[in-house]
């Protein structure tokens, strides 16, 4: 039952036609799970807790940067440098204190994730990056657990529902990671920091309407919102290619030391798939094949040769190795997670 005073923090809420203590009630045994806590999961995760979800749990290996403060204002200055997922749900529980609120720090990794949380309703997907969505995508559907997707870039922001009634999943909207020159990601092209907020705001609201009733406008349906025309669409996903997909097999080394060892001894033969400029700049070997131009060059792979593809933070090899895998299963293909950033010192060594 709700609590006097949680009939009173939440009354506005609950007056509204058709909402009443019984879905308060629901929220309030609700848990929901924010993968990502920058700024979607910022905002996500704030309003989710203002709301009345009961647990939350935030999970985020990233620490807080300066330029971050634009569109994640949950921290501040006092903040660079303190773990995002940490930061953020020491502050939430300081601000609501009924609020059942756990932090995991480490990348989304089903086996990373000590004592997977069995009781989770929902997964909201804040995250940033193409191989962070078709990890939870492969899991949240082998576990039936709904999906709440959220992406926003320069003035665009999207969001749908996954794993609901409809039964779409994110490869359905998304049937192989996208290849071009432009893989890129807020750090590089920009993002206006309101749309973070605004998009989160949706995205919370589509969770409290999931959760209350069962479905949402957004199950089955990429809606999409143009920050510099302020205009929305919504887009119909179909299913159909659900079955006909099959999720690409593709190794992912992690950074260690006897990954390191297997690198520098020879066994794979290296890609780099960024631009010139960047090989130039700093490389640990191997050819320069840009993402950009992977159509032109993904003939003259060897079925013979293993290959490691790398990259500044693991986002283009993995993108690349999954788009390849898809296409060329014989081939046997591995990236460098993390890239350059994690792997640097131990290949240097």
């Amino acid at each position: 039952m709700l609590s006097a005073s949680e009939k009173q923090q939440f009354s506005r809420q609950i007056r509204l036609p058709g909402f009443g203590e019984e879905k308060q009630l629901l929220l309030k045994n609700a848990h929901v799970m924010v993968i990502g806590v920058g700024g979607l999961g910022n905002s996500a995760a704030q309003y989710l807790a203002a709301a009345g979800i009961g647990r939350l749990t935030l999970v985020d290996f990233d620490r807080i940067e300066f330029h971050n403060l634009h569109r994640q204002p949950l921290f501040g200055v006092n903040d660079i440098g303190a773990y995002k997922a940490e930061t953020a749900a020491r502050k939430l529980r300081e601000n609501y204190p009924a609020l059942d609120i756990k932090f995991v720090l480490s990348r989304f990794d089903a086996e990373g994730i000590p004592e997977f949380p069995s009781d989770i309703k929902l997964i909201a997907d804040c995250t940033d990056n193409f191989s962070a969505r078709y990890e939870i995508d492969t899991f949240a559907s082998s576990h039936r657990i709904p999906v709440l997707f959220g992406a926003i870039h320069r003035y665009e922001g999207r969001l749908a529902l996954f794993n609901g009634l409809k039964g779409t999943r994110y490869t359905d909207a998304y049937p192989h990671p996208p290849i071009s020159n432009h893989i890129r990601h807020c750090e590089e092209e920009g993002v206006i920091g309101p749309l973070a907020g605004l998009m989160g705001c949706m995205m919370t609201t589509a969770i409290i309407e999931f959760l209350t009733s069962g479905t949402s406008h957004v199950d089955g349906a990429m809606l999409h919102f143009d920050a510099s025309t302020f205009t929305t669409s919504l887009f119909e996903i179909s299913s159909t290619l659900t079955t006909q997909v099959k999720p690409p097999v593709f190794t992912s080394l992690n950074a260690s030391p006897s990954n390191a060892q297997l690198v520098k001894s020879g066994f794979y033969e290296l890609i780099d798939v960024r631009e010139w400029h960047e090989h130039e700049e700093l490389n640990i070997g191997g050819k320069c094949l840009p993402a950009g131009n992977v159509r032109e060059w993904e003939n003259q792979l060897d079925l013979n040769v293993t290959y490691l593809l790398y990259c500044s933070h693991g986002y283009q090899s993995s993108i690349v190795a999954q788009y390849i895998s898809a296409r060329f299963p014989q081939f046997k293909i591995a990236h460098l997670k993390g890239g350059l950033e994690a792997w640097h010192v131990l290949i240097k060594e």
